[in-house]
């Protein structure tokens, strides 16, 4: 019995003093589609607070490969408790000189929030809408736009 005891109170400790690297990504969004070669295929965060004060969503964690903050665009209140928002960043923006090669990519992240700014990370969605030119002077942009899914 002690031995089983002090089996239990090992495990505990362990889980207890588990580092930062144990507990990321608790959220995903996977692409639906291949990108670009500059942009992940996956965004992954911990946490997600809209400061409409400040009019920005901002995201927490360890590691994480989403922009720290996106500015929001649009938001309005589906009801007294809801805020439903849209928020953006330019996460490409390359642009070469004398007629060279440009691509942009801006992030699109959609959800709601609750009276206190609190988001549900698990119901958001991601969307990369891209631009892409071969020759600035000459040529047309081709366009697109990748779908983020949940993948955890």
């Amino acid at each position: 019995m002690k031995a089983t005891l002090l089996t239990i109170s090992l495990l505990f400790s362990v889980a207890a003093i588990a580092g930062p690297e144990d507990h990321i990504y608790d959220s995903c969004y996977t692409a639906t589609k291949a990108v670009l070669p500059e942009l992940p295929s996956t965004y992954c965060f911990e946490d997600i607070k809209l400061d409409l004060s400040r009019r920005r969503i901002d995201f927490e964690g360890y590691a994480m490969n989403v922009p720290n903050s996106l500015k929001v665009v649009s938001s309005h209140k589906r009801n007294e408790d809801t805020t439903v928002f849209v928020a953006k960043a330019t996460i490409i923006n390359t642009w070469e000189i004398d007629c060279g090669k440009s691509k942009f990519a801006e992030l699109t992240v959609t959800g709601e929030a609750n009276y206190e700014g609190e988001v549900n990370p698990k119901a958001l969605s991601f969307t990369v809408n891209y631009s892409l030119r071969a020759d600035t002077c000459h040529s047309s942009p081709t366009t697109g736009e990748i779908e983020y899914k949940l993948s955890k």
